[in-house]
């Protein structure tokens, strides 16, 4: 999944009341076009963000999002095909 959304650059990235929440990775194309950010939960609540970008104007207002769900502790396997799930919705 990640290398097919490669971007080559890394962003400064400040991140304020997470609640929880790492925010891994911040990249961006070279032409500035497109913004990438690997966020994750490691608690087993869901929780709420809100985004707020500054210094970055996308090149169309649309968000592309890739969700992996699953237990903390899941994997598939030959018995439990869909433990963790990908889900990406627009």
């Amino acid at each position: 999944m990640l290398s097919r959304n490669y971007l080559p650059q890394v962003v400064k990235c400040e991140v304020v009341a997470a609640d929880g929440l790492d925010v891994a990775a911040k990249k961006r194309s070279e032409d500035g076009a497109r913004l990438q950010l690997q966020v994750v939960n490691p608690s087993d609540k869901p929780v709420t963000a809100t985004i707020r970008l500054a210094g970055f104007t996308p090149a169309q207002p649309i968000a592309k999002i890739i969700e992996l769900a699953g237990p903390l502790d899941g994997k598939n396997s030959a018995e439990k095909l869909e433990a963790v799930v990908r889900k990406e919705t627009q």
